[in-house]
């Protein structure tokens, strides 16, 4: 895999387009948690949380699709051991194992139900459909599935067994991320992972209900792109946009909220591209912190949402709750 041009701070903040003013304080209104247990067959059960936050006119639902837990060490993977758990131990956090918690969003624009990537996928241990049930929304009532990039635990609940889990919806999809996909031999390191992404992609390719967007701008109404190269070539944030209120979707630009803030240059040996990755992370966490921009994070503890403040020479993700 070529290594694809660094993206420059100043190219990155003109192209995330994230003004000040694109936010404001009485845009986002917390609408509260709720943790509960649903029943998936009269044997066994799902534990699953959700949690909902009004975008301006949007209703914004967080479904929680899954944690696991993590060695901290591939969370950095250009760090010692020794200086991870340092930053661990000086937020107050377990050294032995990190958990990363899955975060699906579902938008209600009013006019469309938007899902923003789909998670792990049941057979992976996914609980974004029961999550879903507990919303009141069936598959069939989705009207659109974004999708970041093409890792599984974004990809795979789109399809199963050959078919689209939310046949209803038109699935779009990262034309920078398809073309790397062809692009990516089968001696690629990431032959695999763009094979299987291949195959859940499939039967929206079939249908004709696929649509490749671009790296920057509006996706559909409501959804735009925020280019943020490096975790894979085409990774793309998520920015929800309802007049003038705004949430930023990061999704795996940062990975870690204490490790990846507090040393944007290490990089998770998940990324792609580290160089572009850790310039990318960089760049956003400097807006975030500097515009006081609504953040959520797809892997951060659940419900995900906080904002970014400066920190020494890191920063701190400040969670709403």
């Amino acid at each position: 895999m070529s290594r694809s041009t660094s993206l420059s701070r100043r190219h990155f903040l003109k192209g995330l387009g994230l003004g000040a003013a694109a936010v404001s304080a009485s845009g986002i209104q917390w609408l509260g948690v709720n943790k509960v247990f649903a029943q998936t067959s009269p044997a066994s059960g799902t534990i699953t949380a959700l949690a909902r936050v009004a975008v301006g006119e949007f209703e914004v639902t967080i479904l929680q699709d899954a944690v696991f837990p993590f060695d901290p060490t591939i969370f950095a993977a250009n760090a010692t051991p020794d200086e991870i758990i340092a930053v661990l131990e000086a937020n107050n956090m377990p050294t032995e194992a990190v958990t990363a918690t899955v975060n699906v969003m579902l938008v209600n624009t009013g006019d469309q139900l938007i899902l923003l990537d789909t998670g792990n996928g049941a057979g992976a241990g996914g609980r974004l459909l029961p999550t879903l049930e507990l919303a009141g929304v069936t598959p069939d009532q989705i009207n659109a599935v974004v999708i970041s990039h093409f890792h599984p635990d974004h990809i795979n609940g789109l399809s199963a067994e050959g078919a689209l889990v939310f046949p209803n919806a038109t699935v779009y999809f990262p034309q920078a991320e398809w073309d790397f996909m062809q692009s990516a031999g089968d001696d690629s390191p990431a032959a695999q992972t763009v094979q299987a992404a291949r195959a859940q992609l499939q039967p929206a390719i079939d249908s004709g209900q696929i649509v490749y967007y671009a790296p920057e701008g509006e996706i559909i109404p409501g959804i735009e792109a925020v280019p943020t190269p490096g975790h894979t070539p085409g990774h793309s944030a998520l920015r929800i946009v309802s007049g003038e209120a705004a949430l930023l979707n990061i999704v795996d630009a940062a990975l870690n909220p204490v490790i990846s803030l507090a040393r944007p240059d290490w990089t998770p040996g998940f990324d792609a591209i580290p160089e572009q990755a850790a310039e990318t992370r960089a760049a956003l966490l400097a807006r975030a912190a500097d515009e006081g921009l609504h953040i959520f994070g797809y892997h951060f503890p659940f419900p995900g949402l906080g904002y970014v403040i400066a920190e020494g020479d890191g920063y701190r993700f400040v969670p709403v709750v």
